[in-house]
């Protein structure tokens, strides 16, 4: 890996200007397996860094891997990874957000997920029943599973330097914590149901997440400081794939039952 790969990786996949030819051949680029997960958060964090120079900051982060039966199916791997989400693939409620074309990334999934805000610093030996005295607000989440790549990762170091799939994160009203707090000692109950129009693509189940959505932000709340980042309050985390299913066009909807829903528009 070099500087001069990342780059290529950003400037010519992450953000291709319209008619360019790549530089590089993205899987002469990216980390193998061979060289090991520890390369491929070598590979993101300098990837993180120049974007951020560009001013798109990460403003949360995703779970994946172990953590979702989903993901242990789809990479055949039991490690939990992560990735970052940032100001330009987060879409919010509030915010009119615009539509998704299938021609800006490779291999779309939708995941029905729930996100949480940070609200405050979360010491290192937190233990897991105390994770939520540290956060605000529960979200009903679709995200965009996506690759820049023009075939699927068959590593977890790849899959974790191209972004660990960072496509785009659409995020419901936000639903007050006095609201969500009563039900934590039944997530494994909680599920939700992905529409495609009027007719059901997908139903989603909390208990598909390994342990619960708190696990997922013990891992992060671990995991960050050995790369000198951390959970800051504000950042938004996805804990997890509830269930998924392959994007197509057309109007989609994330019904999560009390905790509201979730709209999404993918285009050709």
């Amino acid at each position: 890996m070099s500087e001069a790969s990342v780059l290529s990786y950003i400037n010519d996949y992450f953000r291709p200007k319209a008619g360019a030819d790549p530089s590089a051949l993205i899987e002469d680029i990216l980390p193998t397996q061979n060289e090991g997960l520890a390369e491929g958060y070598v590979f993101q964090d300098f990837t993180i860094s120049q974007l951020e120079q560009q001013s798109d900051l990460v403003v949360g982060w995703r779970v994946q891997g172990g953590i979702s039966e989903a993901n242990r199916r789809h990479l055949l791997t039991r490690e939990t990874y992560c990735g970052p989400i940032f100001r330009s693939t987060l879409r919010k409620a509030s915010v009119p957000s615009q539509s998704l074309s299938l021609k800006d990334m490779q291999g779309l999934d939708l995941e029905l997920q729930v996100a949480f805000e940070v609200e405050s610093e979360i010491p290192l030996l937190t233990s897991l029943a105390d994770i939520y005295k540290h956060l605000g607000s529960m979200y009903p989440a679709v995200e965009v599973m996506a690759s820049r790549l023009p075939f699927r990762a068959a590593s977890v170091p790849t899959h974790v330097a191209d972004l660990a799939g960072c496509g785009a994160v659409y995020l419901g009203d936000p639903i007050p914590k006095a609201q969500w707090e009563p039900s934590k000692d039944t997530f494994a109950e909680w599920a939700a149901v992905l529409f495609r129009g009027q007719d059901p693509c997908v139903v989603g189940r909390c208990s598909n997440v390994v342990g619960t959505p708190m696990t997922a932000i013990k891992y992060l709340a671990r995991h960050l400081p050995t790369r000198k980042r951390s959970l800051r309050p504000g950042d938004i985390v996805l804990t997890g794939s509830w269930g998924a299913t392959q994007a197509l066009p057309g109007n989609y909807w994330g019904h999560f039952g009390p905790f509201g829903k979730v709209s999404i528009t993918i285009v050709e």
